[in-house]
């Protein structure tokens, strides 16, 4: 009986797969980890497709003028000029259905002078919100539509308590706000103009916002035009 039992574990499956087992075992030891994995990094790269090529980066600011354009100072303000089909630019603003372009080319030098005014024109106030230490202090040129005058209170700390302003819609296009702080007597000769009349301004960035809205807060330098004289 002793036999048979010794004879039969010897012909036993498992006794078989063992040295199988140790050879798988050997190779892995044997092979560089570095080697396993370059094998299966091509394996893989035979299965998979080729990869497309990187999508060049777009430039949605790059424009070409399509029609001869009038070139606007301001929306629909002040013309500087024109440009021709085929002209170049980028832009660098937008407002409502106007885009402010910034264009380049040569002039002779005998046809420029330096600029002694210091005044920024075509600016909107989404730009001055977005870059505040570029555009407070500085002076602009905005057509805006005067809605009412103001004094000012503690819910506009931007301005001092008590301060007479304009509530003036713009700059045109756009369709906000602007405060403008005037002197009492601008905002009595104000209180005789039209309702939602049109002027263009010159005022002074004195903050890009107030605290609690998008408004920015300018000081009325001068009146340029659209002063209703009785």
């Amino acid at each position: 009986m002793m036999a048979s039992v010794t004879k039969a574990t010897q012909s036993s499956p498992a006794r078989l797969a063992l040295p199988v087992a140790l050879l798988l075992s050997a190779w892995a030891i044997s092979t560089p980890l570095a080697a396993q994995q370059k094998r299966g990094t091509s394996r893989q790269q035979q299965q998979a497709p080729a990869a497309a090529p990187a999508p060049k980066p777009a430039t949605a600011d790059a424009v070409e003028v399509a029609n001869e354009a009038t070139l606007f100072v301001q929306p629909d303000n002040g013309v500087a000029g024109s440009l021709k089909p085929g002209a170049t630019g980028r832009i660098v603003g937008q407002s409502g259905d106007w885009v402010r372009v910034q264009v380049e080319g040569w002039v002779k030098a005998s046809d420029l002078k330096e600029s002694t005014e210091g005044v920024l024109v075509g600016i909107s106030a989404a730009e001055v919100r977005a870059n505040p230490d570029r555009f407070v202090g500085k002076t602009v040129d905005w057509r805006l539509q005067l809605v009412s005058v103001q004094t000012a209170d503690e819910l506009r700390p931007e301005m001092p308590a008590g301060q007479s302003y304009l509530l003036m819609r713009g700059p045109l296009p756009e369709p906000g706000f602007v405060y403008v702080m005037v002197t009492p007597a601008q905002a009595g000769q104000m209180r005789a103009q039209p309702p939602l009349g049109e002027m263009r301004l010159r005022v002074t960035i004195k903050a890009p916002r107030s605290r609690y809205l998008p408004t920015p807060v300018v000081e009325l330098e001068s009146v340029l035009d659209g002063l209703a004289t009785k």
